[in-house]
């Protein structure tokens, strides 16, 4: 399973929220790992109708208890009823009002301050109702950074379909939600935020802010190598959809990884 919010531009069309954990997570206790690069586009910040080019390595290390991945540095586990829990410790990079290459961000925003990194501490958990088919849920609590961020959470659904003997696919769907702090920090315009950036107020409340539907395809290559692709459409809603920072409720992801196994 991975979060959803965690890198929240960058990943958010990889996968959802209760995805899968991926096939290279193997539970005989020794470690493995894989190093490889994913390179695409997405939305400048949530909301944007501007897109970046986004390029950064795909990594992961475990034994299948212990992980350091896309998900951050932490732990799970997997029963044999297809029930799995991890905690990990993870980072949200913020946004900025700039259009720089590495950062989430836009000069659409200038005025609207610059929302801080943060250290995030991510629960989730996922039942299997199926081989195929999975559900469940994560939750990102604040620990450093950003002062009164908030938290957010995703619940959803994934599905892992073998095609052939090197192909699967990936499908998931989403609702993206945040406390009161979280989705006024992201969407909220404040007095003081009004008259630097000239957007009107904007007041927003705790609850559901988006749903997002996410695909992907992977091949196995040979033992070692593994190349795939993703695409994710995201919709803002409520609130959030409503803000006059959002230039586009819709947006689209995607995303090519290529992975070395060793």
């Amino acid at each position: 399973m991975k979060t959803a919010k965690t890198w929240p531009l960058l990943l958010l069309a990889l996968a959802a929220g209760v995805q899968a954990q991926d096939s290279s997570d193997r539970n005989d206790g020794s470690w493995h790992a894989s190093l490889g690069m994913n390179a695409g586009v997405a939305p400048r910040y949530l909301g944007s109708d501007d897109y970046r080019f986004v390029i950064g390595p795909e990594f992961s290390i475990t034994n299948g208890t212990f992980f350091l991945d896309k998900r951050g540095l932490g732990a799970q586990y997997q029963s044999d009823a297809g029930f799995s829990a991890a905690a990990a410790i993870s980072a949200d990079p913020g946004r900025t009002e700039n259009d720089r290459f590495f950062e989430v961000g836009s000069k659409k925003l200038k005025g609207m301050g610059k929302i801080k990194s943060s250290a995030l501490a991510n629960f989730s958990v996922n039942q299997e109702i199926t081989p195929e088919l999975g559900v469940g849920g994560d939750v990102n609590l604040p620990v450093a950074g950003q002062k009164h961020r908030g938290m957010d959470y995703t619940l959803g659904v994934n599905s892992t379909l073998p095609v052939s003997e090197s192909d699967r696919l990936m499908l998931g769907a989403n609702a993206h939600g945040g406390s009161s702090d979280y989705n006024r920090t992201y969407f909220g315009v404040s007095p003081e935020q009004s008259v630097r950036s000239g957007y009107r107020q904007h007041q927003t409340k705790a609850g559901i802010y988006g749903y997002s539907a996410t695909a992907g395809w992977e091949h196995q290559l040979d033992e070692n190598w593994t190349t795939g692709a993703n695409v994710g459409v995201m919709h803002l809603t409520g609130k959030a959809g409503d803000s006059p920072i959002v230039k586009k409720k819709t947006s689209a992801t995607g995303m090519a990884t290529v992975r070395y196994n060793f």
